[in-house]
């Protein structure tokens, strides 16, 4: 896997302005509006922006960092992306058209849902069902916002570009056209289903695989399942952030999993064989004779695990059972055991 830190020249701890700043540089020196015609700055330029996709944002940093990078969840576009985050930092001091605007366009297409998970679900991975409301491409006009077989008129204003450009010495600076709206085009006879918008609202359910070890808030992107937005198709992408409940067993530090057991105060005192629950089954261990009330049995292995191999322990403390009824035998054993002890 690519080590986009390396790619930057930044530590793994460094901060998110750390990184838009060492990001900030290096665009600069490899641009192509600089280094015309140079190859190698052009794929330099590529990997610079595929880094700066990833962990440039928490969201993507946060999966990147947790090994979920690979999964089929999408942590950033291809070379037709790159450009977005230099129109983000530069602002237009640098610019590539009319795709430009489109791609700085998409951000607000992006569709955030929630969904829970129990603590199990969140510590061992499943899959799960999202359903969620969206706008999506109307099927009578296609998107276009048009009734079937009428015209649509280029917009006169910007000649059907959607944008205005402005050259000042070797910059090009770039605004959408008042006009039409950056549409390029007007419509005569709008689509009557989508009154004109191109887009409709629609119902949408997909199966997404949560990975192992996720934590609260984390935020999965799914790839254009997304808003779409009319006229131009473009569509966002799906956001899910997880919440998680949580369990009356267990509690979560970090890949560690830690829980609590009552154990009689014979098996304390004389040792023996001991079963402790975990979110992987139950397990057994050996506790010596004399064990105190407090003690914190470890369980190698029973942690969280992540599919980098990263395993945590399970940590369960032990206090004594004290029971709440006994029948006449036990008391007089006690009491015997009492006498002996005194």
């Amino acid at each position: 896997m690519e080590n986009y830190y390396k790619t930057l020249g930044v530590d793994e701890n460094a901060s998110q302005e750390e990184i838009k700043i060492a990001y900030r540089k290096l665009a600069r020196n490899y641009h192509p509006d600089i280094n015309k015609d140079d190859t190698e700055s052009s794929e330099k330029f590529k990997k610079i922006n595929e880094a700066y996709e990833i962990i440039g944002n928490p969201t993507g940093r946060a999966n990147y960092d947790a090994g979920l990078h690979g999964n089929h969840f999408n942590f950033g576009g291809g070379f037709g992306d790159v450009f977005q985050h230099v129109d983000e930092i530069f602002g237009s001091f640098f610019s590539r058209g009319f795709e430009t605007k489109k791609k700085k366009r998409r951000k607000n297409l992006n569709l955030t849902t929630k969904i829970k998970l129990t603590f199990e679900e969140a510590v061992l991975g499943c899959r799960k069902t999202v359903r969620f409301s969206r706008n999506s491409t109307c099927d009578i006009c296609r998107g276009s916002g048009a009734s079937p077989n009428s015209d649509l008129i280029g917009c006169r204003t910007c000649h059907g570009s959607g944008v205005f450009s402005h050259n000042q010495g070797f910059m090009s600076i770039q605004v959408t056209c008042h006009d039409c709206g950056g549409a390029g085009k007007f419509i005569t006879h709008p689509c009557k289903r989508c009154e004109g918008n191109g887009v409709m609202p629609e119902k949408k359910e997909t199966s997404i695989d949560i990975p192992p070890g996720v934590d609260e808030d984390l935020l999965l992107q799914v790839h254009g399942l997304g808003h779409t937005e009319k006229h131009t198709g473009d569509t966002g992408n799906l956001l899910i952030q997880l919440k998680i409940q949580p369990s009356q067993i267990f509690e979560r530090d970090g890949l560690n999993i830690i829980s609590s057991k009552e154990v009689p105060f014979t098996t304390l005192a004389l040792g023996g064989n001991l079963s402790i629950d975990t979110v992987h089954g139950t397990t057994s261990v050996f506790i010596e004779a004399g064990t105190k009330s407090g003690h914190v049995v470890k369980s190698r292995g029973y942690g969280v695990k992540l599919r980098n191999g990263d395993t945590g322990f399970q940590f369960t403390r032990i206090s004594v059972e004290v029971p709440d009824k006994m029948n006449q035998q036990q008391i007089e054993a006690l009491r015997s055991f009492k006498n002996v002890m005194e």
